[in-house]
């Protein structure tokens, strides 16, 4: 790497110092960039994000050490950062350390020692560079499980996809792997390499997901580190307004509003939505112009029921999975096991596959998995309590309106299979009229002509 690729910035509130020392930097051919206090040292490492920061202690705003500890919060990890004081003591020197420093250094500063500490901090940065990136190509690939037909098609679509940049919405049931699809996807673009961010909306109160995904004058925010790689926005439907229009701004224009109010930010990423509610009640919940675009490219993972003879594959996955990777004990399932839970009805997908297996490679270190000890880990399972059916079926973290909109599609499409798709029998069945009957179908995505459901 050559200095002029390097961007180094000082922050000192003495301008003959720092003017000094950009100097001094400038004639080695590094990229200089100077602050005088914290705000100005905040700005500049947002917008830039440097390789190198040389920073002092002493200001008058916000010391030295405050400021480090908040970048190592939020901050940009491969920037490295070489203290610098002219009171320094060994106590704040360790404290520094501690919080991510590289090195430290005392005022008045020689120019030997100063560019010597900076050559090995990026040489430093340039080998953990490196090792991340070996480890990242000797990484386990992500995997989708099965050789069902519903499986071989649903990894050619994805890989089709993924030498896309367009937004991708994947829609699914709990627990069918929408975020392992996500990741596949990322793990064969050509962004590979770049970092693969998760937003979980589900998880966040509705007064910070903005806050969080823009950031603030604190925190760089989720967009910002995915920068050059994949950001995955799971759970769309529960998206406020205000963070629809950032997104979709994104999507436009490459680049949005900091949450700073400083100005818009330039943003490469590759957004990849995810939804339970399949996609004519994901347009209920988001604008017109966000989802115009998520319904460019989507793709729909089906529930495992509809595809049960990828059950034995998935077992044989998890077994070694948690045998190689949490040193749980290797146990086979025998195949009167594995016939058993191939009839099960998964009402939590592979999820619930996972569980089951790590529950049964602790329950016993026998090497064996046979039918009884099958059919009993079942059996929680096959009368489970009520707040738990509804949980399965109804995901908690839905509001009401979504929740019953869930609850009627999943409720008349079982009806209509049913009546085999004869709708004066699914009227009589559920006891309304026809006319609005088939008002309600096209509402909740059901085509009341298809006979095969």
């Amino acid at each position: 790497m050559s200095n002029q690729s390097i961007t180094i910035l000082i922050v000192d509130d003495e301008t003959m110092i720092f003017e000094s020392i950009a100097d001094i930097l400038e004639d080695e051919g590094y990229q200089v960039l100077t602050a005088e206090n914290a705000e100005q040292a905040r700005e500049q490492y947002r917008a830039h994000s440097p390789d190198l920061v040389l920073l002092d202690i002493w200001m008058p705003d916000t010391d030295g050490i405050s400021l480090l500890r908040e970048w190592q919060e939020s901050g940009n990890p491969n920037t490295m950062t070489i203290m610098m004081s002219g009171h320094g003591n060994i106590e704040t020197a360790v404290e520094a350390t501690k919080l991510g420093a590289y090195d430290f250094l005392e005022k008045p500063l020689s120019t030997g020692k100063m560019l010597l500490t900076i050559n090995r901090a990026l040489q430093t940065q340039e080998l953990k560079s490196q090792n991340a990136a070996l480890k990242s190509k000797i990484a386990p690939d992500i995997e989708l499980i099965g050789n069902s037909r519903v499986m071989q098609e649903l990894r050619e679509r994805a890989t089709q996809l993924a030498e896309q940049s367009v937004p991708l919405t994947l829609t699914g049931s709990a627990g069918t792997g929408k975020r392992q699809l996500a990741h596949y996807i990322h793990q064969h673009s050509p962004r590979h390499e770049q970092p693969f961010i998760v937003a979980n909306i589900a998880a966040m109160d509705n007064e910070t997901i903005l806050t969080n995904l823009a950031g603030d004058s604190k925190r760089a925010g989720i967009i910002a580190q995915a920068n050059g790689g994949t950001l995955y926005i799971d759970e769309a439907s529960l998206l406020p307004t205000d963070a629809q229009k950032l997104l979709s701004q994104i999507i436009e224009h490459e680049a949005y509003q900091h949450g700073d109010g400083k100005g818009e930010r330039h943003i490469d990423t590759r957004l990849i939505f995810a939804s339970r509610l399949p996609l004519n009640l994901l347009k209920e919940r988001l604008s017109a112009e966000l989802f115009d675009h998520l319904s460019i490219a989507t793709l729909t993972i089906a529930d495992l029921n509809s595809h049960s003879e990828d059950i034995p594959d998935l077992l044989d996955y998890f077994v070694n999975h948690f045998a190689d990777v949490e040193e749980m004990p290797y146990r086979h399932f025998s195949l009167a096991a594995q016939n058993l839970l191939r009839q099960h009805h998964w009402q939590g997908n592979v999820r619930e596959v996972r569980n089951l297996v790590q529950r049964l490679l602790l329950a016993s270190e026998q090497p064996d998995i046979g039918l009884e000890e099958a059919r009993e880990a079942l059996a929680p399972l096959e009368a489970p309590s009520e707040d738990n059916t509804w949980s399965q079926i109804i995901p908690k973290d839905l509001s009401l309106r979504e929740a019953r909109e869930m609850f009627e599609h999943q409720y008349l499409l079982e009806q209509f299979r049913h009546c085999d798709g004869n709708v004066a029998q699914l009227a009589g069945r559920v006891g309304m009229d026809r006319t609005n009957l088939y008002r309600k179908l096209r509402s909740l995505g059901i085509d009341p002509t298809q006979k095969s459901l």
